[in-house]
């Protein structure tokens, strides 16, 4: 990595670009991985924040030596924050259950009228007819009797409205399950509905349950735009790239999200 550096710093114009690639792949593989595989702390997880810093180490050595530093800010992002699980619940293999997906004799799936994409530990549920009034009002109904039985893990039912106004999500679903943050969502449709995660699951945390359960991305900035010190205790993804803009000396009035000013000089 040192040698790459050493290379790069003769050509100053390509370091931003070659720092945010090589951190973005060393971070995925030296810490990410290790999580999903082995818990939220654990060796693995020590070891790639460790690598991790080295390799920062590395990045500002480059940019001292091409006479940027001081000029240039830092920041550190993440998309998502990870939690540990106890088990895995697949809400396909409930909508099979309860005839919204047709299987063949041999497992397969040749028709559905509602199906489940797990995003850790949430779902996104399709309907293959969203305009249908009754199936939605039926499909809505079913879901919160899961979340009613308690037993599954879920705890609310988001319709994609709900959602685009609370944590400012668009995508082409028509409902949205959460769970309680330590239940993963599956999306087999055969076997067995609920599989506990003991300590010798290849699969031991995941993301995507409501940000209020646990931990949350980070935002640390530093150089020449940021204020010392300052401390905002809560922000969204959508306000980064304003945030960036207003540092690059743009500016975004379409953008939902707004400039985190408070960390700004």
């Amino acid at each position: 990595m040192s040698k790459f550096f050493n290379k790069a710093v003769k050509k100053p114009g390509v370091i931003s670009i070659v720092v945010a690639a090589i951190l973005a792949v060393a971070i995925a593989v030296a810490v990410i991985c290790g999580v999903t595989g082995n818990g939220v702390f654990n060796e693995m997880v020590t070891a790639g924040l460790d690598q991790t810093d080295l390799w920062l180490g590395d990045v500002i050595q480059a940019m001292e030596a091409a006479g940027v530093y001081e000029d240039t800010n830092f920041v550190l992002l993440s998309d998502h924050g990870q939690m540990d699980l106890t088990r895995k619940v697949s809400l396909n293999a409930l909508l099979v259950r309860d005839g919204f997906i047709d299987l063949t004799p041999g497992g397969l799936m040749y028709d559905w009228r509602v199906f489940a994409q797990s995003g850790g530990m949430s779902a996104a549920v399709y309907l293959d007819d969203p305009e249908n009034p009754t199936l939605y009002r039926q499909v809505y109904d079913y879901l919160q009797s899961l979340v009613e039985e308690g037993v599954w893990g879920f705890t609310r039912v988001y319709t994609k409205a709900e959602l685009q106004e609370q944590y400012g999500t668009y995508c082409p679903f028509s409902f949205f399950v959460a769970t309680d943050g330590q239940t993963a969502m599956a999306e087999t449709l055969t076997g067995a509905v609920m599989t506990p995660l003991g300590p010798d699951s290849s699969y031991r945390a995941t993301h995507g349950y409501e940000p209020e359960l646990g931990p949350q991305p980070v935002f640390l900035g530093r150089g020449p735009a940021f204020k010392e010190g300052a401390v905002l205790s809560q922000a969204r993804l959508i306000d980064e790239a304003p945030t960036f803009a207003r540092i690059l000396g743009q500016k975004m009035p379409q953008a939902e999200g707004r400039c985190l000013e408070e960390l700004l000089k």
